[in-house]
């Protein structure tokens, strides 16, 4: 869409080793590693104003038309780029196009090997419990579903929020704790946060999501009031909130 009022339209992806340089880590002194992956992409389509580009990455935010765009492109890839502790920088002129820069820290692989092993050794097990996993990316469930599985819970699954409610009215007395994403087509994770809760008032719920948590955290109470964890999950933390809420559900 941003392209297709140019006369001669591009868009260039790229992917390179980056060395940051002065200036870089003067720019972000929060970061510590020295060498990043640069992924970018640019175009010369119509930009992004003065006023809007402070906002890009809210989500729901769009200039877009009804039925033309969600405003939740840009937030997941900003929470994708914090959840790796890497850098979003948004370059833009209004008319003349847009470039997104994303910077993500390199690990040598020592040191690859030393996180996974403590990783291992960290990692809570379950006890058998089950889990209602819901996600609309089956990609998602097939690979939570099997991490999950690899350190002692079951699982049932399901693909979006009502289908989620159902399974949840059937089997509630064997379920512990529902693990739910925040965005999905038809009925969303915090609508069916609220339908569980009229069947049980004391559902423990964690909630996923590729996009930024404050923000959503300061549109609905509640997922203020819920676990919120965020995109890509790493298992240890997945596990140690897992094996907190369910211990307090006892």
């Amino acid at each position: 869409h941003a392209v297709h009022e140019s006369a001669h339209p591009f868009i260039i992806i790229g992917l390179e080793h980056y060395e940051a340089d002065r200036k870089f880590m003067t720019a972000h002194p929060e970061m510590s590693a020295t060498a990043f992956a640069h992924l970018y992409v640019k175009d010369n389509g119509c930009g992004i104003s003065e006023t809007n580009l402070p906002r890009v990455t809210e989500p729901f935010f769009t200039t877009k038309a009804v039925g033309k765009g969600t405003g939740l492109g840009l937030p997941m890839v900003f929470g994708a780029v914090q959840s790796h502790e890497g850098i979003l920088q948004i370059d833009s002129t209004e008319g003349h196009g847009t470039a997104v820069h994303i910077y993500l820290p390199l690990q040598s692989s020592s040191e690859q090997q030393v996180f996974e092993h403590k990783e291992r050794n960290r990692v809570v097990r379950g006890n058998g419990e089950t889990i209602l996993l819901v996600d609309d990316d089956q990609s998602v469930l097939d690979v939570t579903r099997e991490a999950l599985e690899s350190i002692g819970y079951r699982v049932i699954v399901a693909s979006e929020g009502s289908q989620a409610v159902r399974v949840y009215s059937e089997h509630a007395m064997d379920i512990a704790l529902v693990l739910m994403d925040v965005v999905m087509p038809k009925t969303g994770g915090v609508e069916a946060a609220r339908q569980l809760r009229q069947i049980n008032t004391q559902i423990r719920i964690v909630f996923m999501t590729g996009y930024d948590r404050e923000q959503f955290s300061q549109d609905d109470a509640l997922l203020a009031q819920n676990a919120v964890i965020q995109k890509p999950v790493h298992i240890e933390t997945l596990a140690t909130i897992l094996a907190e809420l369910i211990e307090q559900g006892r």
